[in-house]
């Protein structure tokens, strides 16, 4: 007897719907897709509990006629193509007839629609991938979709989601994509209640303003060019307006959003020499063809596409935005914050500022040290970069350096700092080479997590802030943490709030910056550790440690290396990377061929 079998079509359907249907932003994705494919310009998407409690999206569109209502959620069902020959032609965005039918599969599913020129609407419900009948209701014209309870049947790929919190992030994402790839529609976001971001169908600027904020759009330049079968437009930010992810980078092929790394790869490319290290401009760019030159049946999720002559549209890129940036270089006002360093203050226990270490928030020694710290000044920037910053010796600031050697109890002697970013100190005849804001980091961090409260300091004007859908959803899980920090906001409506405390660390003038840029990280760092509280604890740490290339005292090096021997964990980061490398008298005689 043979062993290979036909499975029943309740399992096969649910396989498939793990080739869509991957988390609640998947639903999401393929429910707002067919509103667009439908025609609608007014959608409206609705996520509570993460998406796995429910997901509304309701559109104007042409809607679905009642004979039809059972079919969508038949298997490779579609309105959109009738065969083979259509696959080169695509022009909606969805094509392949298995949304409706693999988010049944996986969930509890209703119905609503009223096709155009009909008085009357019917509701159909679905659950577990078997459909009821079509019951008359009453409702305006266009299609509503309510999905309950996903994954209530397959509890192994729930056991595997995300934290409500994270799943809202990503579907506000993919809502982000779409309403920003169709400017035309009109798009309002909640979440639990509560309106994320709302669009009007003004345009692409209206839309950037309302997603990503009204200070963005103002910093937009605009790009278009056609060359050969493509044409590009869109807007791409000023290289002084930057964010430190790439998160806010958004490319569209035909309208579609599209995951592909060479456009990212490009575009910084194209800004190479205009911005600093580790910061990525803003883009919202269209690229524009004829189907044969591109093939969107690639895979399941259509993020991935295949282009014919690549290179072509690489170089279109790189051409148009370095125009676009050449033709717009006037524009010249600044807004992202340069590092800070701090300048040589005539005062020796007054030149440590509020970025530096306090030593209010570090842990207490029993050694005597120099108080080389003051936490009520703000940094001064004075330059971006350390790496061509000369070695400062303490022959060169012979008043700390007796200080020091009659300091009882320092095992250590502070010797200089090497290029704006390394403390070099002797200890035993060895040389350590300690990296400041690493080692600066683990105080901090270490500092942070013993203390229940860090002390707030009440802003004079306080300030309005724009957050990203996906960043106001991760800032509704961070708000007990935020507040231990010392950020005391209160939501404004949509996605601002009004920031009224931060720490007593931070400077007001870099407010907003370390703000989003704290959410950033946050938002990275939770790759790598077990807890969202644990990823925010190292952000916090890493933003108010000293930075590379700020100019230290002898005093302010060897309280660094005097409060990095009384960490629990001395020997990196809390990201991993090392704080000290030492070299020993043995190594540097062997070196020197004295043994």
């Amino acid at each position: 007897m043979g062993i290979i079998r036909l499975l029943d079509t309740a399992t096969t359907n649910k396989i498939a719907a793990g080739e869509v249907v991957s988390d609640p932003a998947s639903v999401v994705k393929e429910l707002m897709e067919n509103s667009l494919d439908a025609g609608g310009t007014r959608i409206n998407v609705e996520i509570n509990g993460g998406g796995t409690a429910s997901i509304k999206v309701s559109d104007n569109g042409c809607g679905i006629a009642p004979d039809d209502m059972e079919k969508a959620f038949i298997r490779h069902a579609t309105s959109k193509i009738k065969g083979f020959d259509d696959l080169d032609n695509v022009a909606t965005m969805g094509f392949r007839g298995e949304a409706l039918a693999s988010i049944a599969a996986v969930s509890k599913v209703s119905l609503t629609s009223r096709a155009k020129g009909n008085y009357e609407g019917f509701r159909l419900t679905v659950e577990a991938g078997i459909p009821g009948k079509p019951q008359s209701v009453g409702c305006a014209e266009g299609t509503t979709v309510e999905v309950v309870d996903l994954f209530y049947n397959v509890p192994a790929r729930r056991k595997f989601l995300k934290s409500p919190g994270r799943e809202t992030a990503a579907a506000n994402e993919v809502v982000t994509r779409l309403t920003l790839g169709s400017p035309h529609a009109a798009v309002k976001l909640k979440n639990s209640g509560r309106t994320i971001f709302e669009t009007y169908g003004r345009g692409l600027i209206s839309a950037i303003s309302s997603v990503l904020g009204r200070d963005t759009a103002e910093h937009l330049i605009p790009v278009e060019k056609h060359f050969k079968e493509w044409s590009i437009y869109g807007f791409v930010s000023s290289p002084f307006y930057t964010r430190s992810s790439r998160r806010f980078q958004y490319f569209y092929v035909n309208s579609r959003w599209v995951a592909n790394r060479n456009f990212r790869y490009v575009l910084d490319h194209a800004y190479r020499t205009l911005v600093p290290k580790g910061r990525y401009p803003i883009a919202v760019l269209f690229l524009e063809t004829a189907g044969p030159f591109i093939d969107v049946n690639v895979d399941p999720t259509k993020n991935t596409i295949r282009i014919k002559d690549e290179k072509t549209v690489l170089d279109l890129i790189i051409d148009s935005v370095r125009n676009s940036l050449l033709d717009n270089r006037e524009n010249k006002r600044i807004y992202t914050p340069a590092p800070a360093v701090l300048t040589k203050s005539s005062n020796k226990n007054n030149s440590f500022f509020q970025t530096s270490i306090s030593t209010e928030l570090l842990p207490e020694t029993n050694t005597s040290r120099k108080q080389g710290y003051d936490a009520g000044k703000p940094v001064e920037d004075t330059t971006g970069s350390g790496g061509n910053l000369p070695v400062h010796t303490h022959e060169d600031s012979n008043k700390y350096t007796a200080g020091i050697e009659e300091d009882t109890g320092s095992p250590f002697k502070v010797l200089a700092q090497l290029a704006g970013m390394y403390i070099l100190y002797e200890k035993d005849k060895d040389l350590y080479i300690v990296d400041q804001h690493a080692a600066h980091e683990r105080i901090r961090y270490e500092s942070i997590k013993k203390r229940k409260l860090i002390e707030a300091r009440q802003l004079v004007i306080p300030q309005t802030i724009t957050l990203s859908p996906s960043q106001a959803a991760l800032l509704e899980q961070l708000e007990e943490n935020m507040a231990r920090a010392g950020f005391q906001f209160e939501h404004f409506g949509g996605n601002f709030i009004v920031l009224r405390e931060i720490p007593v660390e931070l400077s007001s003038s870099s407010t907003e910056a370390v703000f989003l840029e704290l959410l950033e990280l946050t938002d990275s760092n939770l790759g790598s550790v077990k807890n969202l509280e644990e990823a925010f604890l190292m952000s916090l740490a890493c933003k108010t440690a000293v930075k590379a290339g700020q100019i230290l005292t002898i005093d302010e090096m060897e309280n660094i290396v005097e409060e990095l021997s009384l960490c629990q964990n001395p020997l990196t980061c809390p990201h991993g990377r090392p704080t000290t490398i030492c070299l020993s008298e043995g190594m540097l005689l062997k070196e020197f061929k004295r043994i």
